[in-house]
């Protein structure tokens, strides 16, 4: 849903064709290696695993895809300034209510 806000449309590829999108699935496959096998004993563990698992993907693992280079060296950032997102619309969504740790209404 963040990536509609700014207009960035989503392109499905056909059901049972992980091939399509090679790179996506090969990135979720080390993802997971790195990080879910075997997975944290809770949550905050587990997201130390994820935010280690980032800062090596993009600060010190070389990809083959830029040159050798990791992406913190390949980013460069746009000269296009952007104004923030558009609200979100949701004409069908009920209004908010809150709920209570029991999940009463």
């Amino acid at each position: 849903m963040f990536w509609l806000r700014p207009g960035i449309g989503v392109e499905p590829i056909r059901p049972g064709n992980p091939q399509h999108n090679g790179r996506h699935e090969r990135m979720h496959r080390t993802l997971k290696a790195e990080t879910a096998r075997p997975p944290g004993m809770n949550a905050l563990q587990q997201q130390g695993r994820f935010d280690d698992f980032v800062s090596a993907f993009n600060d010190e693992r070389p990809h083959e895809g830029l040159a050798m280079k990791t992406p913190a060296e390949a980013y460069a950032p746009s000269s296009t300034a952007c104004d923030g997102l558009p609200e979100l619309n949701h004409p069908y969504q009920d209004a908010d209510a809150p709920v209570t740790a029991c999940g009463r209404i």
